[in-house]
């Protein structure tokens, strides 16, 4: 329960994206999209700040290593789809939002795995 308290903000991240994958795969596009890509967004601009400002301080090392991570997969996917678009001569639409939601959950997720090697 110790863990889940001290973590709190990067496991609701982890259930927010289960919750928005299960609504992607079920529900048809609609207005509604909108609206609940503006609801993640929101979400996530309270919930990394706060993830990131209580981490303690044992563990910021950890914290760095997962954002520079983060980092690197969205900067490396957004390169791949535009070398991919160059090579077909076809546009691909990226939702935004999703790539950031995708970023977010990839560094609190390591986060997480690091913190309970370490733990261990």
């Amino acid at each position: 329960m110790k863990y889940v308290k001290d973590n709190l903000a990067d496991i609701i991240i982890l259930i927010l994206l289960v919750i928005w994958g299960i609504y992607d795969l079920f529900m048809w596009q609609s207005v509604c999209d909108d609206l609940i890509s503006i609801a993640v967004g929101f979400s996530l601009a309270c919930l990394f700040p706060w993830c990131c400002k209580r981490t303690d301080e044992r563990f910021l090392e950890v914290r760095k290593k997962a954002l520079q991570y983060s980092s690197t997969f969205i900067i490396s996917l957004f390169c791949a789809l535009k070398i991919v678009e160059v090579l077909r001569e076809h546009s691909i639409e990226v939702n935004a939002i999703k790539v950031i939601f995708v970023g977010v959950v990839l560094q609190s997720a390591y986060f997480l795995i690091m913190k309970q090697r370490i733990d261990r």
